[in-house]
């Protein structure tokens, strides 16, 4: 077995010296640390892991971002099937390896699909990092694995191998605008017009100073003497690829690159990083380029022997023969250096790639190069704000610039994040954003010359301000509770609050005024998770709706004002689940109706395309006998809802309008439209085709209420050209469909309105939402014609991230409860005026 595994590693290696011959130095993307593995396939929990991965994939619609959290979430398969491998498991490790497989190849998917064809080649090369470092550590898996898992961690090898290759294949592809299928005739052709190319051309290429790619490979970095390796912190020759072959005389022979055009040289030996003084950060171990023999400092010379050793002093050769693809004759040159002790930074540091040099190189040995590195001065903080601060500093000559920063201290690669300024720049200034308060963070400020030289500046340090008090005419009372999904209902007296936590629904008892009248109670016990809840009083009882997880039951429960149990009912179980957001819940004077969104049979094995439907059930007023079950839908197959908050509902007289979310049109769930239609009190249609309502962006947050024999509907909705610009938006339709007021934006704040409650008063309406970035909840008030009558008045004074408000109108006043969470502590929070 341990043939088959060398076998395997051999192979791949080849593999990506030939592939990896056109890729780029970048900049790492990624940041791979050891994953812990958390439940493993067949576990009890397993099911619903993978379900929360794919449900915060489907709401980040960054697709870098969504690449990092595909690499994230398949670093994890990588770490099940480890633990599995370490437990003798082969069969959980092989399922393991095929969800890290999956989610791979989604990453390279999600990277081809942005519109950037560099950004997708630093993506790609992220990947392919991360998926190089992924062999190491499934060859130390294979190393500890008791024999029962030596099988299939070779399959886990061989798969990585699979997927090395591909990302190579595509980065090329990208590059060269081919298809994947295509690169290896890339590949050939390139090899074979370097190989038919006459030696004077190749010395007329050196002699005349054009860029040339010259490509050492990192496994032949490797094979030098044992003590190179004991120094390999300080020396890291970081190149990308490889076309070198070793010498019937020892040395390498180092290949010219050519791409139909001129070829491009960048750095070939990595020069170790520079001293420090004054608790300045070691300058990082980068790719450079040969120096002029002439600069006072350590070499690095190249001649026909192998790699020399390093010593305990500030110097450390290379050495490589020259072949005649870069000339008729050997030719030896030295590069200045000088080694310094790692600080903590330089693992940050060496990340920055190396910037392609010019160098004239003719038939004599020597090469010149720039190896001093800008001087970075005057280092400043200004304009310092709750959530911003700007950094400045110059250089004594044009270089790029970046700032890592963190909240702690020393600045290290697993705290820091990395924003990048211009380049080619004396004077730099780089913002931070998105801050906290009251909060002091470190930062070293970074510049890279031309020549690819890196200064690093000590270690500073800011403290963001505090913000003022906020004010609002609105009560913020802690509930002294951890909740999420609340939804609240007045009773006519104070207010019934229900929520879940935990895999509980709870329900908790305010007065008038939105203080507590005693503690929570349990209103339903279960292994799975409580998702959004909805609540309606009836005259004398609450009636109680909610979604569970595992499967996607809609559940329905009566509780007495005091919140004690008098029925909970499954209205939906097995295959025909319920999705996970909000069901509408209508009280009509004599039997409850329940409106919900039913989806992913297949056990949320694709929660990308839902095969929601809008479904239709009525309850008896005791609530034990579903009269109208949920087999009653409202729309086809044909006529999916999209994903978040998805239908609302509301009664007029003996009609119900409906108001949902449906991607009909477009068949992607992260584009959805706004249809509308009426049902009788059976569920059946009264307008015999859906109206559409809206749909020039991504819209969301349905919500209808009656406006006297007519209806008037809300919702949330994007600019066609920005999914991240969202208003709320009002209309009115009357009982035909047809509108009686066209789709008003009701944003006067410009910020991002997200996730609106509106709740009906006795002569217009009230309406709260999550500001972005701010998270903060607003409130503004229309009168029956759509008239703003208060306009964006502040609710939340409670610090950090306040969301998910829900929103009543009782005793002439309004009552709001929401979601707070500061240091990852989840709190309700209640608000009334």
């Amino acid at each position: 077995m341990n043939n088959m595994k060398n076998k395997i590693l051999r192979g791949a290696n080849s593999l990506l010296a030939v592939l990896f011959l056109f890729t780029f130095v970048a900049t790492p993307y990624f940041t791979f640390a050891a994953t812990k593995g958390g439940a493993k396939p067949g576990d009890t929990f397993y099911v619903l892991d993978i379900f929360f991965e794919k449900a915060d994939l489907a709401f980040t619609f960054n697709k870098e971002k969504r690449v990092q959290k595909i690499i994230a979430n398949s670093e994890e398969r990588l770490a099940e099937a480890d633990d599995a491998a370490v437990e003798g498991k082969p069969d959980v490790m092989e399922k393991a390896m095929s969800g890290y497989q999956e989610g791979i190849s989604l990453a390279i998917d999600e990277a081809k699909k942005i519109n950037d064809k560099e950004k997708t080649k630093e993506l790609l090369s992220g990947i392919g990092d991360s998926v190089s470092k992924h062999k190491d550590v499934l060859t130390a898996v294979y190393d500890s694995a008791p024999e029962a898992s030596k099988e299939s961690a070779e399959k886990a090898i061989a798969i990585n191998t699979l997927e090395q290759e591909k990302v190579a294949e595509e980065i090329i592809a990208v590059q060269f605008d081919v298809a994947p299928t295509q690169t290896e005739e890339v590949i050939e052709k390139s090899q074979k017009e370097q190989e038919e190319k006459p030696v004077a051309q190749k010395q007329d290429d050196v002699n005349i100073g054009n860029k040339t790619t010259i490509i050492v490979s990192e496994s032949a970095s490797k094979q030098t003497q044992p003590n190179l390796e004991a120094n390999k912190e300080n020396i890291t020759p970081k190149l990308a690829s490889s076309a070198s072959s070793k010498t019937a005389g020892g040395g390498w022979s180092i290949g010219v690159v050519t791409s139909g055009v001129r070829p491009v040289i960048p750095a070939t030996p990595a020069i170790p990083a520079t001293p420090t003084t004054n608790n300045t950060p070691a300058i990082p171990a980068i790719p450079a380029t040969p120096a002029s023999p002439n600069q006072s400092s350590s070499s690095v010379s190249l001649s026909s022997s192998s790699v020399s050793s390093v010593s305990s002093s500030s110097s450390a050769s290379f050495s490589s023969s020259v072949s005649s693809s870069v000339g008729t004759s050997s030719s030896s040159s030295s590069v200045a250096t000088s080694t310094s002790s790692q600080s903590s930074f330089s693992s940050i540091s060496s990340s920055i790639s190396s910037s392609n040099s010019s160098s004239s190189i003719g038939s004599s040995s020597s090469v010149s190069q720039d190896i001093a590195p800008p001087t970075i001065s005057k280092v400043q903080t200004i304009d310092i704000t709750e959530i911003s601060a700007n950094i400045t500093w110059t250089t004594n000559e044009s270089a790029s610039g970046e700032v890592y920063y963190a909240p702690s201290s020393p600045i290290t690669a697993t705290s820091t994040v990395k924003i990048i300024g211009e380049n080619n720049i004396t004077s730099h200034n780089i913002s931070l954003t998105g801050l906290s308060s009251s909060k002091t963070y470190f930062y070293v400020a970074v510049s890279k010359d031309v020549a690819g030289n890196i200064a690093t500046s000590s270690e500073q340090s800011f403290t963001t301000l505090t913000p003022p008090s906020p004010v609002s005419s609105w009560s913020n009372n802690s509930l002294g509770i951890s909740g999420e999904y609340q939804s609240t209902a007045w009773n006519g007296n104070g207010y019934g609050v229900v929520y879940g936590w935990n895999g509980k629904l709870y329900f908790l008892k305010l007065d008038s005024s939105g203080n507590k009248l005693g503690e929570p109670g349990i209103v339903a016990t279960a292994p799975n998770y409580v998702f959004w809840t909805n609540i309606v009083w009836d005259g004398s009882k609450y009636g109680v709706a909610w979604s569970e997880a595992n499967p996607h039951n809609i559940r329905f429960a009566i509780l007495d004002i005091d919140g004690n149990v008098l029925s909970n009912i499954v209205v939906t179980a097995g295959t025909d689940n319920a999705n996970t957001e909000r069901p509408a819940i209508l009280w009509t004077g004599s039997e409850y109706i329940l409106i919900w969104s039913g989806g992913w049979p297949d056990n949320f094995n694709n929660p990308y395309v839902p095969t929601n439907i809008i479904y239709f059930s009525k309850i008896a007023s005791d609530g034990q006998t579903v009269i109208i079950n949920k087999k009653k839908s409202i729309t086809s197959g044909d006529a999916r809802a999209a994903n978040g908050p998805i239908v609302s509902a509301y009664l007029n007289g003996s009609s119900i309008g409906v108001l949902w979310q449906d991607i009909r049109d477009s068949g992607d769930s992260n584009n959805p439209t706004l249809y509308f239609n009426v049902l009788d009190n059976n569920g059946d249609k009264l307008i015999e085709n859906d109206i559409k309502v809206s749909g020039a962006g991504r819209v969301g947050s349905p919500q209808i209420f009656a406006d006297g024999a007519n209806y008037i509907v809300f919702w949330r909705e994007s600019t066609a050209t920005d999914v991240n610009a969202n208003s709320m938006y009002v209309a009115k339709l009357d009982s035909a469909g047809n509108k009686t007021l066209a789709n008003q934006n009701l944003n006067t704040k410009g910020d991002n309105e997200i996730r609106p409650s509106v709740t009906k008063t006795d002569n217009g309406y009230g309406i709260t939402w999550t500001s972005y970035p701010e998270q903060k909840i607003y409130f503004k008030s229309i009168n029956s014609s759509a008239s703003i009558i208060i306009d964006n008045e502040f609710i939340s004074t409670i610090y950090s991230s306040n969301d998910n408000a829900y929103i009543v109108w009782g005793n002439n006043k309004y009552g709001v409860v929401w979601r707070n969470v500061q240091n990852n502590q989840s709190q309700l929070y209640f608000g009334s005026k």
